[in-house]
C-alpha cells in the first residue's frame, strides 16, 4: 500500500547516459581530433590561447596572437552549480550562436526529454558528454568546453587550418593524435572520416610499446582501466598506449607500422 520495495524510475540523465555507450568510439574520436587541434582548457601550450566570439559565432584558436584554426561555432549549454542549462534560456547568449543547433536538439527523439527542460541537475562530465554526443550526431567536430569563472561553457565546433578551405570535418584531415597536418608529415593513415593518425605517432606509439614489452619475453598483464578512452582506430579496449584524450592498442599500432614500413 505504501510501495515499499518499488524500483524509482530513472532520471532524464540516467535514460540519456545510456545512448553514450552506443556513440563511445565516434565521441573519443571526436574528443581527440578536437583536442589535438585545440589543447583543452587545463593543457594550454605557452603562448596558446583561443578567441571567441559568440555574435559572429566564430571561433579561433590561437597561438602567439596568430589563427591557427578557426571555424564556426554553436553553444550547446552552460554548466554550472551542477546544473546544465541549455543555451537558449540563457539570456547572455546571442541568437546567432545557438541557432542551427536548436532545431537539431529539437527535432532529435532521444533528446526529447532533456530538451524539454530549461535547466537540468547533473555532473560536468555528464555535460560534457552530452555535448559530445550532440556533435557526433549532428556533424560538428566536437564539444570543446571554454570555462568562465566557475561557469563551463560547450561549444560545438568546425575547425579548419587553411583560409579559403571548407569547415567540415571530413574535409579536415589532420592526425587525431597530434594535429599535425599532411603538409608537416610523410604520411597519415586514416582509420575513418573521423580518425587519422601520422607517421610520427606510429613511430612514437611504437617506441612505448617496445620499452613496455618485457625484455624476458614473459607474459605481462594489462587491466583495462574504465574511464580511459578505448583505441580510438578499432574502438577495441585491449593493451594500448595513452594520449592526453585517445589511446592506440598494440595491434592497431603494429598495423599502422607495417603499412608505414610498406608504403
Amino acid at each position: 500500500m505504501f510501495g515499499f520495495g518499488k524500483k524509482k524510475s530513472s532520471s532524464a540523465v540516467e535514460n540519456f547516459g545510456k545512448h553514450f555507450e552506443d556513440e563511445h568510439l565516434e565521441m573519443s574520436r571526436a574528443r581527440s581530433k578536437l583536442y589535438a587541434r585545440v589543447s583543452h582548457y587545463g593543457n594550454l601550450f605557452d603562448g596558446e590561447d583561443y578567441d571567441v566570439d559568440l555574435k559572429a559565432a566564430f571561433f579561433k584558436g590561437l597561438m602567439h596572437n596568430e589563427a591557427v584554426s578557426f571555424g564556426p561555432l554553436q553553444i550547446v549549454g552552460t554548466h554550472h552549480n551542477n546544473e546544465f542549462m541549455w543555451s537558449w534560456h540563457n539570456v547572455s547568449i546571442p541568437a546567432e550562436a545557438y541557432a542551427e543547433i536548436k532545431p537539431f536538439i529539437d527535432s532529435t527523439p532521444e533528446l526529447k526529454e532533456l530538451a524539454a527542460q530549461k535547466k537540468f541537475p547533473c555532473q560536468a562530465e555528464f555535460a560534457e558528454k552530452l555535448s559530445q554526443w550532440i556533435a557526433v550526431k549532428s556533424g560538428w567536430l566536437g564539444a570543446f568546453e571554454a570555462p568562465y569563472d566557475t561557469t563551463l561553457t560547450f561549444l560545438l565546433l568546425k575547425l579548419t587550418c587553411f583560409k579559403d578551405h571548407s569547415f567540415e570535418p571530413q574535409d579536415n584531415l589532420w592526425c587525431s593524435f597530434c594535429g599535425r597536418q599532411r603538409s608537416q608529415v610523410a604520411k597519415i593513415l586514416t582509420a575513418s572520416p573521423s580518425c587519422a593518425i601520422c607517421d610520427i605517432c606510429v613511430g612514437d606509439y611504437n617506441s612505448i610499446r617496445e620499452e613496455q614489452t618485457p625484455s624476458d619475453n614473459s607474459q605481462s598483464t594489462f587491466t583495462d582501466i574504465a574511464t580511459m578512452p578505448p583505441c580510438i582506430i578499432c574502438g577495441e579496449r585491449g593493451k594500448r598506449v595513452f594520449s592526453e584524450y585517445g589511446s592506440a592498442c598494440d595491434e592497431c599500432v603494429k598495423a599502422c607500422s607495417e603499412s608505414i614500413a610498406a608504403s
